[in-house]
């Protein structure tokens, strides 16, 4: 290797390490806000607490006894994941440093939760390596096209189609359907 080769790779490992600090600072600066509501009872702390760790998939499925299921919405019934010995984990939640993370190699008007997403993913390898599956509703057509956009093999990943209508008769059914192929690939 040359040496402008290992300064670029000296420099990359430097920028990752800056920005799993303000990524920590990040977690850390939102529990304070909410420990600062009115509305806050110490029962939430525990919440809190785990925010504001760095985050290890194989830790929090130690912590909880559990593997994992990371979902990227609600779409999915969480009766299902806890019923099966899951436990649903909600992703990138629209983390402002992940997103900065993976700018540079995303497009401009990509969803800031998968931008979030790619951005975690890029900042702690393989953090969802270790989850069972993750479950993705195709919502949008960037969900769609995460693993290409990605350029990695997400073999865990299930797509769970939803109707964009839920009063028809056809909507119910497409809704059974795939609540029915869930269960199936878990």
């Amino acid at each position: 290797m040359t040496d402008t080769h290992l300064a670029g790779d000296d420099r990359a490992r430097r920028r990752t390490e800056r920005m799993k600090g303000k990524a920590a600072g990040e977690y850390r600066q939102e529990a304070a806000r909410l420990r600062e509501r009115a509305d806050f009872l110490d029962v939430y702390d525990y919440f809190l607490r785990l925010a504001e760790e760095p985050f290890s998939a194989a830790a929090l499925s130690e912590r909880v006894g559990a593997p994992l299921a990371g979902l990227f919405c609600l779409q999915a019934p969480l009766e299902i994941f806890l019923a099966l010995g899951l436990h649903p984990v909600r992703l990138c939640a629209g983390s402002q440093i992940a997103q900065q993370a993976a700018a540079a190699s995303l497009p401009v008007l990509m969803c800031p939760m998968l931008k979030s997403f790619v951005g975690h993913t890029l900042l702690y390898e393989n953090a969802f390596r270790t989850f069972q599956t993750v479950v993705l509703p195709t919502t949008c057509d960037w969900v769609v096209k995460i693993p290409e956009i990605m350029g990695e093999d997400l073999s865990a990943l299930h797509y769970m189609e939803l109707p964009h209508y839920k009063d028809t008769e056809k909507a119910r059914t497409v809704w059974c359907d795939e609540v029915f192929s869930l269960v199936a690939a878990l």
